[in-house]
């Protein structure tokens, strides 16, 4: 998979932009390849984020039940649980990295989601997750 690491726009990573609190932000993705990158992205911008990272569904269903996040960023496709099962667990809203074109969202009617397609440019990322956490 290739993420465009290029920022078009100089100003998009110039600004912190805080949380009232620190946000809790679940990552789960089958490709723990990207968690340092996405973290490190996360923290650029809210810096006291403390971001949990899963690879299986499972222990991801499980955390989230003592835990409610802030923002779920999810993979659409993983092994051990569906989207629809991980939002059931709470209101938070949900960002859905894929590179399936087919993703349909209508199974999550009550949810703040969006989805990005990878690869999706660093720009496209953030402003994703302001607009998910404000």
């Amino acid at each position: 998979m290739n993420i465009d690491l290029s920022e078009p726009d100089a100003t998009a990573h110039t600004g912190r932009v805080e949380h009232r609190e620190a946000p809790r932000i679940v990552m789960l993705d089958d490709n723990p390849h990207l968690f340092p990158l996405l973290k490190m992205l996360i923290r650029r911008h809210y810096a006291t984020a403390k971001v949990e990272t899963f690879e299986h569904g499972n222990p991801a269903l499980h955390f989230m039940r003592d835990n409610p996040p802030d923002l779920l960023i999810t993979d659409w496709n993983h092994p051990g649980a569906t989207v629809a099962q991980l939002a059931a667990l709470g209101e938070f809203p949900i960002l859905i990295l894929t590179g399936f074109r087919n993703c349909i969202t209508t199974d999550l009617p009550h949810k703040r989601v969006a989805v990005l397609h990878k690869p999706y440019r660093i720009d496209e990322f953030i402003m994703a997750l302001r607009n998910l956490l404000q």
